[in-house]
């Protein structure tokens, strides 16, 4: 898909789970005794963006259940069952995150912090808490191309229908890392 092409979409539930996000503070204490649970931690061998992140993406889905509790099929987390496949792609939830393989490859191609269906409209959610501009792997600027955006949007295509013009893409950034060169470069992106 070229580059220029990509269109995205948003509505009233996608707006309302964005302003949610920026505006509900960190429950840190609650978020850690769960992390304290998790393989990762009981391993010993996590870093500080690890624990972060998990924070975070903890965050952003717990916000998303809520809203899921109260408004039903207007806010649907993990809207693709466990295990689910179509002809190209299969799709695993793996410690929250929806994990995509392609079927040919046998290999994990996409994965996805958490994907959510907002009044019908698939949309995918990326939590990131580290910044870095340096255009690698992992980094915001990474998250913001056109490209990495499709890589996701395609195997949704796959499953849900329609084109990769009529799904969403939320990007959380948490505000120490939307420095000014972040917000330059989403900007640019429009």
């Amino acid at each position: 898909m070229p580059e220029s092409s990509l269109l995205l979409r948003y509505n009233r539930e996608v707006y309302r789970i964005a302003q949610e996000i920026s505006e509900q503070r960190i429950h840190w204490n609650r978020h850690m005794q769960a992390f304290k649970r998790t393989a990762l931690c009981r391993s010993g061998s996590y870093s500080d963006s690890q624990m972060a992140a998990y924070v975070a993406e903890q965050h952003v889905t717990q916000i998303v259940k809520a809203r899921h509790r109260s408004l039903k099929e207007q806010c649907v987390p993990h809207p693709i069952p466990q295990g689910a496949a179509t002809q190209h792609y299969s799709f695993l939830y793996e410690h929250g995150e929806l994990r995509i393989e392609s079927i040919q490859e046998k290999r994990v191609i996409a994965g996805i912090d958490l994907l959510v269906q907002a009044e019908g409209l698939p949309v995918v959610i990326e939590v990131k808490t580290r910044l870095r501009m340096d255009g690698g792997a992992g980094s915001i600027e990474t998250y913001l191309k056109p490209k990495a955006i499709c890589q996701r949007l395609e195997p949704l295509q796959e499953y849900f229908g329609g084109s990769v013009n009529g799904y969403g893409y939320l990007l959380v950034v948490f505000p120490d890392l939307a420095r000014d060169r972040a917000l330059r470069y989403f900007k640019q992106m429009g």
